[in-house]
């Protein structure tokens, strides 16, 4: 758990260090970071749904809480691709990567 942390130091000194985009870096940054931090659970496939979950629930509870001119799709199509992008290459890292980073399929 050590290693986690100082990679996760590492990623946030790097983070800190970006000017452009660094809103969208810090929101995929964060989404694999739920995925990561995952303990092993029973079922496996329980390591992808409650990350999944929890993604769900902040988006949900984001929306019921911002202001109604935040909510347009025209602002929020970014952040909503990255969430995306995030699921699909976190759902795929068990296909193509046998140290399987995120999950423990």
């Amino acid at each position: 758990m050590f290693e986690k942390l100082l990679v996760l130091l590492a990623c946030a000194y790097l983070l800190g260090r970006i000017q452009l985009g660094r809103r969208l870096l810090l929101l995929a940054a964060s989404a694999l970071a739920v995925f990561w931090l995952q303990p092993e659970a029973s079922p496996a496939n329980l390591t992808f749904w409650l990350p999944t979950a929890t993604l769900a629930i902040s988006a949900l509870t984001w929306y019921l809480t911002s202001p109604p001119e935040t909510r347009g799709w025209k602002q929020n199509w970014p952040a909503a691709l990255v969430l995306i992008a995030v699921l699909i290459i976190v759902d795929l890292d068990h296909y193509f990567d046998p140290a399987q980073l995120f999950t423990v399929f």
